[in-house]
């Protein structure tokens, strides 16, 4: 989710190749370039992960000398092929809310950043199909639905400014309206 852009160089090379379709004198593609915000443009927060392989028979290393002639052990069995009695662990490091503060906002304000919740989504399907098609009743069959349903505890819902669980009317119309093409599409094919 944040961090860097693991797919810079094929974006790159995505845009070079574009730019080379376009250059001639007949451009064979044409691409409009779509603008949409991102969580993670620019954020240097990341998430460290180590994994450690312990060596349970060679526990007791606790100087230099100890250690190094245990490595050596332990390379020796394995390039023998000899299996050792070992556990692996992972150490974990997640970053902390001041990480992100230079390049975005954290905390209740991201609610607005949320796409709407796939439940909620298949709910106003459901809810269109049986004829509720206003975004006022739409919204309060919805708050219902969150608050009964999905959280029945008050103190695990979401906070009414996230718009995964209480989405904008812009974005409920856009949404019944998909869900009315999708029913006559269907009946239509039927």
């Amino acid at each position: 989710m944040f961090g860097r852009d693991k797919n810079a160089a094929r974006k790159k090379r995505g845009e070079e190749e574009r730019a080379r379709l376009l250059s001639g004198d007949h451009p064979t593609k044409r691409h409009y370039k779509k603008i949409v915000g991102s969580k993670k443009k620019g954020c240097t927060a990341g998430i460290d992960v180590k994994q450690v392989t312990r060596f349970i028979d060679y526990k007791d290393c606790n100087s230099k000398w100890s250690k190094r002639k245990a490595s050596e052990e332990i390379r020796l069995a394995r390039l023998r092929g000899e299996t050792l009695a070992s556990e692996r662990r992972f150490y974990i490091r997640l970053p902390s809310n001041e990480d992100h503060q230079k390049t975005h906002s954290v905390g209740e304000l991201t609610g607005f950043l949320n796409p709407l919740n796939s439940e909620l989504r298949k709910k106003i399907h459901e809810l269109v199909t049986h004829g509720v098609t206003t975004v006022k009743e739409m919204k309060r069959h919805l708050r219902i639905h969150v608050e009964t349903v999905l959280f029945p505890s008050p103190q695990s819902r979401p906070p009414c400014t996230n718009l995964a669980y209480y989405p904008t009317e812009k974005c409920l119309r856009n949404h019944i309206y998909a869900s009315i093409v999708k029913l006559s599409y269907a009946t239509n094919v039927d």
